[in-house]
């Protein structure tokens, strides 16, 4: 239901002293929604700093290059190998669409 605000206005000196205050407390409750939905988007849209990101992510600290190394990596395959399976298999997937 969709009033006018000034049809609103015209009504309202012939609303009770409840429906008054029940317009009221729906209209408060309206308003603090959109309240805490800017505050919500002002909080989203605030930039963390890198310190806070830092606390708050916990980044595992890389010393080496060698942490970059995959230790679940058969050894017995190259990487030529992978990326002969690969291939084989997006071409596969292509025949069949």
């Amino acid at each position: 239901m969709t009033v006018s605000f000034e049809t609103l206005v015209q009504v309202l000196p012939t609303l009770t002293k409840q429906q008054k205050q029940t317009l009221f407390v729906l209209l408060q409750a309206e308003h603090d929604q959109d309240a805490h939905l800017h505050a919500l988007n002002q909080q989203f849209w605030r930039e963390p700093t890198l310190e806070a990101l830092i606390a708050e992510q916990r980044p595992r600290v890389i010393q080496s290059l060698d942490d970059f190394a995959a230790p679940w990596w058969p050894e017995d395959e190259s990487v030529e190998d992978f990326e002969a399976f690969l291939a084989e298999s997006r071409a596969s997937e292509a025949a069949h669409e």
